[in-house]
């Protein structure tokens, strides 16, 4: 039914459950599946990483970028079975959710698979939910796991 799943990734997104349930829909479904990350476009005014905060250039916030999302993408191919074809696409949005959507759009997904962080209440009024706005905008299926 589904050939080319894009699934967007963050670093608290990767967990063996999730990963595992995405073995299982590949495999049954004989699909490909897409890793995506989304940067922000802008680098920061600077990074705190320690006491002394600098300016970043917006080549080196894109290297960062590159080098972090590699990292994740690494992490997520591990997870996942090596007979599914697995390719990476990383992009730049303010918005993660409409990131999401162009990225399925561009890879010519058929199903876009997220995780929820399961936000309720007022945390979730207050941080948002990317998947929600996913499911509000896209036109592709959208398939929400939780772990």
């Amino acid at each position: 039914m589904y050939k080319n799943i894009l699934l967007p990734i963050g670093s608290d997104l990767i967990n063996i459950k999730i990963m595992s349930q995405i073995n299982t829909l590949a495999a049954d479904n004989n699909a490909d599946v897409v890793l995506s990350y989304i940067s922000e476009p802008l680098a920061p005014n600077f990074y705190s990483d320690s006491t002394m905060n600098y300016y970043v250039s917006e080549d080196d916030h894109k290297k960062a970028c590159e080098v972090y999302s590699t990292k994740l993408f690494d992490q997520a191919k591990k997870l996942l079975d090596s007979s599914i074809k697995v390719s990476t696409h990383h992009s730049y949005s303010a918005n993660v959710s409409h990131g999401i959507i162009k990225a399925a759009e561009k890879v010519h997904a058929d199903l876009i698979v997220m995780a929820s962080h399961k936000r309720t209440g007022i945390k979730g009024f207050i941080l948002g939910s990317d998947s929600h706005d996913v499911i509000l905008h896209s036109h592709l299926p959208v398939l929400v796991l939780g772990d």
